[in-house]
């Protein structure tokens, strides 16, 4: 009995040892676990934040996408108007406007109905007050001085209206708001505007110039942000030679197979293109057979079309038709004249497009007064229409 009553203490005391032991290691195992879960932790949380600063802040490298003397644009003649406006600048225009009156808007429900003129915008009356576009068109000009950067958009002053027939596939009453299509295009030469303007809506859409510097980076970087790429087709316009439409350009006098070739090797510069629109083509887009053409390998690569509507003889809606292929077409140019009063008469014009029809499309390019004028009238914009991709406004034509 002695000896059994002397084991029991050493007993338990060896089983006290054993447990101290494990509860020991499992406080060194529950540290060592729980410091390397907070070093696991800091670690995500920087990468994670590395990426927020990349994706919304980080500089894109300097060494252009394509080289320098690939990026060679004709100058304009010396002969041109004394009211040209410079692209690429903020100033106020001299251009000229005059009253649109009664002029018939083509393929509209309406061709007969008169819009009332823009909100004076020195009364302070709100720039999106007004439920209908304004009565005014721009007078073109059809050409601009050409610098570092192509020139924008030219046009067919002749046959040109301003509203452009847009294709409306979504019924009115469909949606408690009329949709908006913004597309900002050139994108391709400023690579902190470009930035800017997919920080404004998830939904802007970005058209990218192939021959650009920064063409094939920014739509990487602007893919990582979720946004719809599309290719900025360059074109003939009426105006060639003493206009180059730059780089890639689609001509008139191309055979079919280099008409062809130099549209896939634009598609293949810049990448997640979901669809296509015209730089220029004032000329080429009024040819049946090159935009038939065309039309072949973006239907093969389903890819839709947007018609920039930059001439009023535009055959790009029957191509389209006969190709069934997804297609719309510009309403609305933003920004013709830099200058914040005049693009938020465009923006008003635009709202009232959409709310007679459903939806609207507005084109708009990297201009730092363009930036400036949507990112204080977004709050308002919001209120009267939804933002959509391009994507979302295009459908076969009937």
């Amino acid at each position: 009995m002695k000896n059994w009553d002397k084991k029991v203490p050493q007993s338990e005391n060896n089983q006290r040892k054993k447990e101290k032991k494990n509860h020991i290691l499992f406080e060194f195992a529950s540290k060592k676990g729980g410091a390397f879960l907070l070093v696991f932790l800091f670690f995500i949380s920087l990468a994670l934040l590395g990426i927020h600063f990349y994706v919304n802040h980080g500089d894109l490298t300097e060494k252009p996408d394509v080289p320098p003397e690939s990026m060679v644009f004709a100058p304009h003649p010396s002969s041109g108007p004394e009211t040209s406006v410079e692209t690429g600048t903020d100033s106020d225009s001299q251009g000229t406007l005059q009253t649109l009156g009664e002029k018939e808007v083509p393929e509209k429900t309406d061709p007969t109905l008169i819009f009332p003129p823009p909100p004076d915008l020195s009364a302070g009356q709100s720039v999106l007050e007004s439920d209908s576009p304004p009565s005014q068109v721009i007078e073109f000009d059809t050409g601009a001085v050409q610098g570092e950067r192509p020139i924008y958009e030219v046009f067919d002053k002749e046959n040109l209206s301003v509203y452009g027939p847009g294709e409306m596939p979504v019924a009115k009453g469909n949606e408690p708001l009329p949709l908006v299509a913004i597309i900002i295009d050139d994108v391709g030469f400023d690579k902190t505007l470009a930035m800017a303007f997919s920080r404004l809506h998830p939904n802007i859409t970005m058209a990218i110039l192939p021959g650009s510097p920064f063409g094939r980076s920014l739509a990487e970087r602007l893919h990582v942000r979720g946004c719809e790429i599309m290719l900025h087709l360059p074109m003939e316009p009426l105006q060639y030679p003493a206009v180059d439409p730059g780089p890639g350009a689609i001509m008139t006098g191309m055979s079919p197979d280099e008409l062809l070739q130099t549209l896939r090797n634009n598609l293949d510069l810049i990448p997640h293109v979901k669809g296509v629109n015209n730089h220029m083509g004032s000329r080429l887009t009024t040819r049946s057979d090159q935009m038939r053409q065309v039309f072949t390998v973006l239907k093969k690569r389903e890819l839709f079309f947007i018609d920039s509507l930059t001439a009023g003889e535009s055959v790009c809606r029957d191509s389209a038709r006969l190709f069934q292929l997804a297609f719309a077409r510009r309403d609305v140019f933003l920004d013709n004249i830099q200058d914040k009063k005049y693009i938020s008469g465009q923006i008003s014009r635009l709202i009232g497009i959409s709310r007679h029809h459903g939806a609207a499309i507005g084109i708009g390019h990297p201009y730092r007064i363009t930036l400036a004028t949507l990112e204080d009238l977004l709050p308002k914009i919001q209120k009267k229409a939804r933002i959509v991709r391009a994507s979302q406004l295009v459908a076969v034509p009937q």
